[in-house]
């Protein structure tokens, strides 16, 4: 049997700090061979499958990783074109429009009479 002792540094008393002992048994060692260590054909197969099955999940997952990579370079490559694209210049009627304080004859506001 191996032990294995835990104990936090800068607690080294025995009575302040719990001491945590985690037992492990190696197979080897073991005196007891249970039917989990033989496997029968059935079960070597079974396990070729689903290791096969295992590595197709696994390079699938991959190549949509790869492909989702390569379409979010491509949008922001795409994205920056358009952002450093020259925009058309338009003229502006008044340059000085915001300190024009006239206000147009029609925007008189009318006065009722009714009152």
């Amino acid at each position: 049997m191996l032990a294995v002792v835990f104990c936090p540094l800068g607690m080294a008393s025995a009575s302040s700090t719990p001491v945590r002992i985690l037992a492990v048994q190696s197979p080897e060692l073991s005196s007891e061979v249970g039917p989990e260590t033989e496997l029968t054909e059935e079960d070597r197969e079974r396990r070729k499958q689903m290791l096969s099955v295992s590595w197709i999940l696994l390079i699938g997952i991959a190549l949509l990783c790869g492909i989702a990579l390569l379409i979010v370079v491509y949008l922001g490559a795409r994205a920056r074109r358009i952002a450093r694209k020259d925009r058309p210049q338009t003229p502006l009627k008044n340059e000085f429009w915001y300190l024009n304080n006239e206000t147009p004859a029609d925007a008189e506001p009318e006065k009722d009479e009714s009152a």
